[in-house]
């Protein structure tokens, strides 16, 4: 289970004018594999947030070969394999994440933000309820299953949302298989209004460019609001 005592709260702050637009938005920040849950803290101020953030932690802590801090949202990523559909721990890990953003943000929709297994359970949150989503940004991520009935329930409704997703990956990324990264674009593309980069000689990381391609998003998301 998610241990909401380990979850990191960045407080609201005012940006250069003392004004602060983007407050009523939380930012949820998810880490990959084998990170925990400072790892993300540092895309608060390089995504230009200045409003409250959040960032849990997995619950599965991993073991030899690892750190002493090292946390995962699903077991064993290794190969291929590793990206089989995990629907009923997927779904278990979507409901307890749904009832932390039910505690932090019950009315106003959420800016999630997440690095490979983190951006695939963003995505999980997405498809289970867009209607808590303000955006998306998927760094180096990927989408769970779309051929698995227990998670597909609500796609065909999630395209008439529109919810606006970041999808970033270097095209040297030796992570994510090819296949997987296939499933995930021809997903993205359509059920959300997809914003795709790919950045040459990027690796499974993120690098300056691709953040600045993110803070751009976001800035033009909200813009779109005001």
């Amino acid at each position: 289970m998610i241990d909401d005592d380990a979850t990191v709260r960045v407080p609201a702050r005012p940006d250069g004018s003392g004004d602060r637009p983007d407050d009523a938005q939380l930012l949820v920040l998810l880490h990959g594999y084998g990170a925990h849950e400072r790892d993300l803290l540092p895309l608060v101020d390089l995504l230009g947030h200045t409003g409250p953030a959040l960032a849990p932690r997995a619950p599965i802590r991993l073991g030899a070969g690892f750190g002493p801090d090292a946390w995962a949202w699903l077991g064993d990523v290794a190969g291929d394999e590793g990206f089989a559909p995990q629907p009923e721990a997927t779904a278990a890990l979507a409901e307890e994440l749904l009832a932390l953003l039910d505690a932090h943000s019950p009315a106003a929709p959420v800016v999630l933000v997440g690095f490979s297994q983190g951006a695939a359970m963003a995505i999980e949150l997405l498809r289970r309820a867009p209607e808590r989503v303000a955006c998306l940004v998927s760094l180096s991520g990927y989408v769970e299953g779309v051929d698995e009935p227990a998670m597909t329930t609500n796609d065909d409704a999630l395209r008439a949302h529109g919810v606006p997703v970041f999808h970033g990956r270097g095209d040297v990324d030796a992570v994510v298989p090819p296949h997987v990264e296939e499933r995930t674009l021809r997903w993205l593309r359509e059920h959300t209004d997809l914003t795709e980069r790919i950045y040459p000689g990027l690796a499974h990381a993120v690098d300056a460019t691709e953040l600045r391609d993110a803070r751009g998003f976001l800035a033009g998301v909200r813009a779109r609001g005001a």
